[in-house]
């Protein structure tokens, strides 16, 4: 659970005690910043459950302070001309910050995922980034979205005739005008099944290393994310670069928190600090603040400028879940090698391989819906709420 995560870190607790109060947050709400601060200090003494009954709290006001804190614990921080701004909390910019030059570099491998000539509107799919000199990887919820299997070959997906043309734009800043959108030639690979117990949550797009920009032909800047070849630490730090968006369905008390959390700005790159939690071979999960629209992101050891995974989803207040990059650098090595084997019977494709566990989308912050996919986890079974 995010909220006892946060409360087993001393430092950070310790400095939201000092600061909370001061979060223009429980204006925009219309909530008491005192009570928020009994009610964390009270949790950090006690429980959260003991905290809720002695301040005579219901259940859903309890979440909406939760909400708050996890939100203020875990920042989500704008990002502006390839750099993060300057996060309220000291604490996080002294962590953040000795690996700057780091961390920049590798906010420019990440971009937006977008339909350039979507004639329902829906622009923005996700995020993906560049693991080799033209080769994206996003998730295969996304992927699916704009293309298909056929024929024993990926191929992109037509609507009314019109064949759906895909970019990734590396910049896609807050009130920035600088555009780096470079055009997604061909779907290399995407995961089948929707087995939890089959596979991965990934796919691999090549892209244009070049793009015209109307006089002259410009080189893609960004360079290639290093795998980790061993899998993250329990509770190591870790940030998530992506793209959070809004959730239209969310209308519950949990939406308006997120929606004055995140200032209503939604779909342009930010960073997301966190840490680790439970690791096993096939996933780990970590607790940064993502939102719908975070598909895809890379979650990086800004201490080392190493990607070790690629988040594609989580629930809410529970955690969140990401496949680590062994298993990226495995099928990637397999692809590029000849040995990943796709044949195509009745449009349903057979992969000549073992896989790994599959996690199925669901993104973080969204509750199931019946157009959503439930979330069976292995390592949440017991708690699974569908």
């Amino acid at each position: 659970m995010i909220y006892e995560d946060l409360l087993k870190d001393k430092e950070l607790t310790r400095e939201l005690l000092d600061t909370i109060n001061t979060s223009p947050i429980f204006e925009k709400l219309n909530l008491d910043p005192a009570l928020a601060q009994h009610y964390l200090k009270r949790s950090e003494e006690k429980s959260p459950t003991e905290a809720r009954t002695e301040l005579s709290l219901s259940l859903e006001e309890s979440l909406i302070l939760e909400a708050i804190i996890e939100e203020q614990g875990y920042p989500s921080l704008l990002i502006r001309n390839n750099t993060y701004e300057v996060s309220n909390s000291d604490l996080w910019a002294s962590r953040l910050n000795p690996h700057k030059d780091r961390i920049n570099r590798c906010i420019t491998s990440v971009g937006r995922i977008e339909i350039a000539n979507d004639p329902q509107g829906i622009l923005f799919l996700g995020t993906g980034w560049l693991i080799k000199d033209d080769i994206i990887v996003t998730n295969r919820h996304i992927a699916r979205e704009f293309a298909e299997l056929k024929q024993g070959e990926f191929i992109f997906k037509t609507f009314r005739n019109e064949t759906f043309e895909i970019e990734i734009d590396f910049r896609e800043e807050y009130k920035t005008n600088s555009r780096e959108e470079f055009i997604i030639q061909k779907v290399l690979y995407i995961e089948p099944g929707d087995d939890p117990e089959t596979s991965p949550d990934l796919a691999f797009l090549k892209v244009s290393r070049q793009r015209f920009d109307g006089t002259n032909l410009i080189a893609l800047p960004s360079t290639p994310l290093i795998l980790a070849t061993e899998l993250p630490e329990d509770e190591s730090e870790i940030v998530v670069i992506g793209y959070p968006s809004e959730d239209p369905k969310r209308l519950d008390f949990s939406g308006e928190v997120i929606q004055a959390i995140f200032n209503d700005i939604y779909n342009v790159k930010r960073l997301q600090p966190g840490n680790i939690k439970l690791v096993e071979p096939n996933v780990f999960t970590h607790n940064s603040s993502t939102l719908r629209g975070n598909s895809g992101s890379a979650v990086v050891d800004f201490k080392t400028g190493k990607a070790v995974g690629l988040h594609w989803g989580g629930r809410n207040k529970i955690a969140n879940y990401a496949v680590p990059a062994m298993i990226i650098e495995q099928r990637l090595n397999d692809l590029l090698s000849g040995k990943l084997k796709i044949k195509s019977i009745a449009e349903s494709t057979i992969i000549i391989f073992s896989s790994p566990t599959d996690l199925e989308s669901v993104d973080n912050q969204t509750p199931i819906e019946l157009d959503d996919t439930p979330c069976f986890c292995p390592l949440m079974m017991k708690n699974l709420r569908i």
